[in-house]
């Protein structure tokens, strides 16, 4: 006996999606990624990149946030080169070579 095939009858929500990247964005991340503060970045880039493929970034943000958000980015930019996960680790003009392993550039944000 063979077993039964049911079709794939899933359906891909757009507005749906869009509304929970756009709540990433713009309030508060779900509960499971809040542990995840470190990772900012990597957080932010699945976010606005999934609005963009979604093709809703430029129409759910105006251009001073999109600018923010870059801005945003480039202050996580490692003096050393690649990124932070985000800004709290970032000790300015107060780091040295006595603490800067404290304020490591990490890949997943690069």
């Amino acid at each position: 006996m063979t077993p039964s095939i049911t079709p794939d009858t899933s359906v891909f929500n757009k507005e749906r999606h869009i509304k929970y990247w756009l709540r990433c964005l713009k309030t508060f991340l779900p509960t499971a990624y809040t542990s995840s503060d470190s990772n900012r970045v990597s957080l932010a880039y699945f976010t606005l990149s999934a609005l963009d493929l979604l093709g809703a970034l430029r129409l759910h943000t105006t251009a001073l946030e999109r600018a923010q958000y870059a801005d945003w980015i480039y202050h996580c930019q490692h003096p050393s080169g690649g990124f932070r996960g985000f800004t709290g680790t970032d000790v300015g003009a107060l780091r040295d070579a006595g603490n800067a392993h404290w304020d490591p550039a990490n890949l997943p944000a690069t």
